[in-house]
């Protein structure tokens, strides 16, 4: 597991709060506690809560014996619920290390929340022309106007092209994870 600590991850402690099953939640924390980024850390606090209890339960398994003065030694008593608490903890500490990859990344990225980057690359480029286009060229406000629109839109259309990379990595990092 990395050596960073996730709670100190701007990432992790934005989300934490939406981590938990919200209750008498306004829509806006409902949407913030659905986002699949928050899913990201739901996953990683409940794995965590995994092993703890999966190392905690390796211990029944076991017999402490007394040895020469100090020294005690360890016996496994259980050796099917050994094995199969082992196979937990392996199994859990991998997924928990990719979460970690994963949170760090998407830390680095920003932090961005997934729906509020998806809504804003959604909305770029919605604008419906109404009017007749031979009709709107006569009109010098419609032209200036136009300009104007155009320039806008490049802009937005320069703006979604630095957006787009972003939500395809943040989108896959989620998808590596199961979120």
């Amino acid at each position: 597991m990395s050596a960073v600590n996730m709670e100190d991850l701007k990432f992790f402690q934005d989300r934490l709060r939406y981590a938990v099953e919200p209750k008498n939640v306004s829509p806006h924390e409902r949407k913030m506690a659905e986002d699949r980024t928050v899913a990201v850390v739901r996953l990683s606090e409940s794995l965590n809560e995994e092993l703890r209890t999966a190392r905690g339960a390796t211990m029944a398994c076991l017999e402490a014996i007394e040895g020469k003065g100090e020294v005690v030694t360890l016996k496994i008593l259980d050796r099917p619920a050994w094995d199969a608490l082992q196979e937990v903890i392996t199994e859990n500490t991998s997924k928990i290390s990719n979460l970690e990859t994963a949170i760090i990344r998407l830390d680095e990225l920003g932090g961005p929340w997934f729906s509020e980057l998806l809504d804003r690359v959604n909305s770029v480029g919605r604008e419906e022309n109404t009017r007749d286009e031979a009709e709107a060229e006569k009109d010098d406000d419609v032209v200036r106007v136009k300009q104007l629109a155009r320039e806008a839109t490049d802009a937005a259309n320069a703006e979604l092209e630095k957006l787009r990379p972003l939500l395809e990595e943040i989108e896959s990092i989620l998808e590596g994870v199961g979120c």
